[in-house]
């Protein structure tokens, strides 16, 4: 997925990047995943879990990091 941060964007556009995939609730999950925040315009990076019916919840969260290069992701967390 790819989001750009400046012109067109507004302030407060949002990506979503939803999975189809389920994880029972007793099991664990580990997603990596590769960002690049550089510009005047970046804003939050959030990853959220939901299971069908509940409310989301924050489990991965960046503010305004302002890095030129890609940063590898790493997220390990209990369902």
């Amino acid at each position: 997925m790819y989001i750009e941060a400046s012109a067109p964007r507004k302030p407060g556009d949002r990506a979503t990047l939803l999975s189809s995939k389920y994880l029972k609730p007793t099991t664990a999950a580990c997603v990596t995943f590769w960002y690049h925040m550089m510009g005047t315009n970046v804003g939050t990076l959030a990853v959220l879990t939901r299971e069908t019916g509940s409310i989301a919840r924050l489990v991965w969260l960046l503010f305004q990091i302002h890095a030129s290069h890609y940063n590898l992701g790493h997220l390990y967390y209990m369902h």
